[in-house]
């Protein structure tokens, strides 16, 4: 059995950042470093979640859309070392914005092309 849907087609707007790796190595950053700190101040992290009966909400946290949205206030972010240093991601790094497809479909694993 076949089947046809419709399916909206649209861009999503995506974060680049490009640790470079000589840099963040000097520092004695890791990539993971680099990328718990993407993930939680940029992309947000779930830090708990709110039970109201059966139904769980998570509670994220991250930055505000205005700094989120300003490569510039990005690059200042700080990656805190264990020594106590902190190092502003625009050194170890190089952040960028760009448009691609809103979400890549697969069908059991495998990418798909719909016609």
């Amino acid at each position: 059995m076949r089947s046809i849907f419709a399916v909206k087609v649209a861009q999503g707007f995506y974060v680049n950042v490009e640790v470079n790796r000589p840099e963040a190595a000097r520092y004695g950053l890791t990539v993971a470093d680099i990328q718990t700190a993407v993930e939680s101040g940029i992309g947000g992290q779930n830090i708990t979640q709110n039970i109201e009966g059966r139904e769980r909400y998570p509670i994220n946290v991250r930055y505000q859309r205005d700094f989120r949205d300003n490569v510039d206030q990005m690059r200042g972010v700080l990656i805190g070392k264990s020594a106590g240093a902190q190092i502003p991601l625009g050194q170890v790094a190089r952040i960028s914005f760009s448009h691609g497809p809103s979400m890549i479909r697969d069908e059991d694993g495998a990418l798909t092309g719909y016609i």
